[in-house]
């Protein structure tokens, strides 16, 4: 899926990559851990309509 960092004690780095941010943002989520996404813009928007849609979800 990519290549892990160790960046300390508590948290690496993902180095991956994917046909599409849409794509992308879906391959992240579905990583049964907590993640924050650094760049790029395109992958962040992607990301924010995740987000949305599923809040959106547990709503309805």
């Amino acid at each position: 899926m990519g290549v892990l960092e160790s960046v300390d004690d508590a948290s690496c780095l993902l180095h991956v990559g994917a046909d599409s941010p849409r794509s992308l943002s879906w391959m992240i989520t579905s990583i049964d851990t907590d993640f924050t996404v650094t760049g790029p813009p395109e992958l962040v928007e992607q990301i924010e309509i995740l987000a949305r849609r599923c809040a959106a979800a547990i709503r309805a």
